[in-house]
């Protein structure tokens, strides 16, 4: 590594030799070992950089950054450091100063990099970045029933286990000559089975998300026409929907067998073009990315007849949708590939709301999937800079304007007790007499119970609710009436 350090020389590291060495800025003539063999431990320097004090700060075979006087090059101290009895593989190859002033160190060993506070050198936390020797163009992402959260690599046919530790597992999986390669998207069943859609031969493959084996080739290629496999969503009722984007249609397959079952979306309906993300949203219907029209358009959830576009023809920017999904609080969210956003939208009547993501936030480069964590944060893959970035979620209760919900005198509380085992209570008013429905969800957005589908009467309500068919773990209960729409979560423990 090198740098032009304050004074206008360039320091060099010197790998082999376990130096930093210095030569003119103009004329690159070398002037001195600036930091001379072996001193304060360095070995194998590998990033130099000057920090906010001016001084030498080193990254280099080990699991301290080291510090240097910036004007004699005397070693001042083991700036920031993780001790070597948590993990004795760490290696702090590269480190940079972020705009928040924070010392970031990239651990090679484990592709997590720690943040340091950029004064003091006291550890701060660790984050995930999925680098490459990891993960190439990330795309599909999804969380597993036990947390986990699983990243498809499509350029180099790889799928990455981040485990709810932060440690990542790029052997998860184990295959054969019938790995998916191009892998688009992930999905889960409720049996521990994960879906993986080969978007370069056209098929399906499924593994066990518990031991990563792979089961079988699920889907065979070109199975029902399809042709390019993108999106996938699994139905309350046993089907398996797969978008094809060379056919622009939304196929239906046997979630048992694979077997072939129709065509549900036909080519083109509602103008569909290029498939891409494909889910089921709070009112049950179908809602799919529009790649090449930037719009988001709704499908009946039994016909697969189109009913609108929900999301209308590039509604706040939006180019090229590449994923969608509905958060906790309702409302969608859509990552906008050329624009490098993350949309909102009105869960109800899929207004734009505004730039959940803003432009390149947080490095953000050619978003694809997302999903809402157990953590109600948003994670989001960052094709073009091979990471997956995690963004602060909704607040638990928000409006989205004025004009589309009424704060005042609609309210959803939060149940009790929670964590539950046997039975809680949900509590909510009504400004006005008006359809309810107060609906409960898993984490993947199936519907799994409806507590209240009625008209009832403006006033307060409260219901006792006994999850007998529900296994221990976090689910979201929505409440929706034409004026109003919130939700909250709980947590079943069995």
């Amino acid at each position: 590594g090198m740098t032009l350090g304050p004074d206008g020389q360039l320091y060099v590291g010197s790998f082999l030799s376990h130096e930093v060495l210095r030569f003119d800025g103009e004329t690159g003539e070398f002037i001195d070992a600036f930091v001379v063999e072996n001193t304060g431990g360095i070995r194998y320097p590998y990033t130099l950089l000057f920090g906010p004090n001016n001084n030498l700060y080193v990254g280099h075979q080990s699991s301290i950054v080291l510090q240097f006087d910036g004007d004699s090059g005397h070693f001042m101290d083991h700036f920031a450091a993780i001790s070597t009895s948590e993990d004795s593989n760490v290696t702090f190859w590269v480190i940079a100063f972020g705009p928040d002033g924070l010392l970031y160190a990239y651990d090679n060993s484990s592709s997590i990099v720690h943040r340091f506070h950029g004064r003091t050198g006291d550890r701060l936390d660790s984050f995930i970045t999925l680098e490459n020797g990891n993960l190439n163009g990330p795309f599909g992402i999804a969380f597993a029933p036990d947390g986990a959260l699983f990243v498809t690599g499509f350029l180099w046919n790889n799928l990455i286990r981040v485990a709810p530790s932060g440690a990542i597992n790029t052997r998860f999986f184990r295959c054969c000559t019938n790995w998916p390669r191009s892998p688009f998207d992930i999905v889960f069943d409720d049996r521990n089975r994960v879906y993986v859609s080969s978007f370069e031969q056209d098929k399906v493959v499924r593994f066990d998300a518990l031991t990563g084996a792979m089961l079988d080739e699920y889907i065979i290629p070109g199975s029902g026409g399809l042709d390019g496999a993108s999106g996938m969503v699994i139905s309350e009722d046993g089907f398996l929907y797969v978008g094809s984007i060379f056919t622009d249609e939304i196929l239906r397959y046997d979630l048992e067998s694979g077997e072939f079952i129709d065509v549900f979306v036909e080519a083109e309906s509602g103008g569909l073009d290029a498939p891409h993300g494909v889910h089921f949203g709070p009112d049950g219907h179908l809602y799919v990315g529009s790649y090449f029209t930037d719009s988001i358009l709704r499908f009946h959830k039994d016909t697969g007849e189109f009913i609108n576009a929900f999301v209308t023809e590039g509604s706040g920017g939006l180019d090229a949708p590449q994923d969608h999904v509905f958060g906790p609080d309702g409302n969608l969210y859509v990552t906008s590939l050329f624009t490098s956003e993350v949309l909102e939208y009105n869960g109800i009547n899929g207004n734009f709301v505004g730039a959940f993501v803003d432009v390149n936030e947080g490095g953000l480069d050619g978003p694809r999937g997302l999903a809402f964590g157990s953590d109600n944060l948003l994670y989001v893959s960052s094709f073009d800079t091979d990471q997956v970035l995690r963004f602060t979620g909704p607040s638990e209760k928000r409006s989205t304007s004025a004009e589309e919900y009424i704060e005042s005198a609609y309210t959803l509380s939060s149940n009790f007790p929670n964590p539950f085992s046997a039975s809680t209570r949900i509590s909510y008013s009504l400004e006005q007499s008006t359809q309810v429905e107060l609906l409960v969800f898993d984490t993947m957005g199936r519907q799994v119970d409806v507590l209240v589908s009625a008209y009832q009467s403006a006033g307060s309500h409260t219901i006792s609710y006994i999850p007998d068919n529900l296994p221990s773990g976090l689910y979201f209960y929505r409440l929706q009436t034409t004026d109003f729409v919130e939700t909250k979560q709980m947590m079943v423990v069995r």
